[in-house]
């Protein structure tokens, strides 16, 4: 499989489990490489490390629910944050404001 392929079959599994606690190992399993290898290989891809990545798509998916009305500290839980200010620090270093 060519880099691209497994950048996208890598994409597409964080997606897929955007709500679940996702781990660099598990990413890295799934496309068939070592974690030391697969981040390479991502890096070099995305131009942003693997749990950045995650971490920004996690955020981007949670702004949306806060958006639609949902309560910050229920979209935190959802997306697998484990407090309120774990969360808020997150969004406020991603976003430059509080949600």
């Amino acid at each position: 499989m060519d880099r691209k392929t497994v950048t996208t079959e890598s994409l597409n599994y964080i997606e897929n489990n955007i709500k679940n606690k996702i781990t660099i190992d598990e990413i890295a399993g799934n496309a068939g490489y070592t974690k030391f290898y697969f981040s390479r290989l991502f890096k070099q891809e995305m131009k942003v490390s693997v749990m950045e990545y995650v971490r920004e798509r996690k955020l981007i998916y949670a702004t949306r629910e806060i958006l639609n009305g949902n309560k910050i500290l229920d979209v935190a839980i959802e997306y697998g944050w484990e407090s309120h200010s774990g969360f808020i620090k997150a969004f406020k270093s991603y976003y430059g404001f509080s949600p």
